[in-house]
């Protein structure tokens, strides 16, 4: 049995400010605004033995949506609602979180995730190894650059 649960926010984007996404398990989709918005989704999956135990197990998940004191965040506290054991192939007492977010061009962006993995809708411009780490070059949509630098290079990594 899965129930799926589905949570919007948006916040109004100023310049200067940092948008804060921290998530402790899940995908996180990030992808281009227009406008001075920025728009949040949280998609929770909950599989449980029975419709009881999955709403029990998204009533406990926590997603919070909030005004820190460097701009706008998103805080989501999800592995804790699990139930341990699994069942089913381990899927059983499980939830699953997609967090998509869009963000104009100009916002500053800090993302903290425990487990998952992150996509920027981007080119891939240029790829450097620097030793002891990657550092990766894109460019999205608006044509600004992004850079990023992923100290894990033993890490099997695939970038679209």
């Amino acid at each position: 049995m899965h129930l799926q649960e589905v949570i919007r926010h948006s916040f109004r984007a100023s310049s200067g400010s940092l948008f804060a996404l921290d998530a402790d398990k899940g995908v996180i989709l990030i992808g281009p605004g227009e406008g001075d918005e920025i728009r949040a989704e949280a998609s929770l999956v909950a599989r449980a033995g029975s419709e009881a135990e999955a709403r029990e197990m998204l009533e406990r998940a926590k997603i919070e949506f909030f005004a820190s004191e460097n701009g706008p965040a998103v805080r989501s506290r999800v592995a804790a609602a699990e139930r341990p054991g699994g069942g089913f192939w381990r899927r059983k007492g499980k939830i699953e979180l997609t967090l998509s977010v869009t963000i104009p061009c100009r916002q500053d962006l800090q993302v903290e995730n425990g487990a998952g993995e992150i996509t920027v809708q981007a080119q891939i411009t240029d790829v450097v190894f620097l030793g002891n780490a990657l550092k990766i070059v894109a460019r999205l949509p608006s044509g600004e650059t992004l850079s990023a630098r992923d100290p894990d290079v033993r890490r099997y990594a695939s970038y679209v």
